[in-house]
């Protein structure tokens, strides 16, 4: 039903810093847009949405991802792709 793409030429990472010693501690973080794609129906057609996020992940000794995070609006962006559904149905309602 959704289709998510990163819209970057090239995601830069950054070094994670602890929050309490201020030393880097191994994790990693990016900031980029992801854009998400409603697929087209019968009745609709395909509608997108840009957000902008931040990605963070922190990693054992092994190097194996333990955390992985994602922060961003995705309520904004969801109403974004449903907005225009919701206003074509209450005007149907009112005719």
């Amino acid at each position: 039903m959704y289709d998510f793409e990163i819209t970057i030429d090239s995601i830069n990472l950054l070094p994670g810093v602890d929050p309490v010693t201020k030393k880097m501690d191994g994790s990693v973080r990016w900031y980029g847009q992801w854009k998400l794609t409603k697929s087209a129906t019968d009745s609709t057609e395909a509608k997108s949405a840009n957000l902008m996020i931040y990605h963070a992940w922190v990693f054992n000794e092994e190097g194996k991802i333990t955390t992985s995070m994602a922060f961003g609006d995705f309520g904004i962006m969801m109403q974004d792709l449903w907005e225009e559904e919701e206003d074509e149905s209450e005007e149907a309602m009112e005719e």
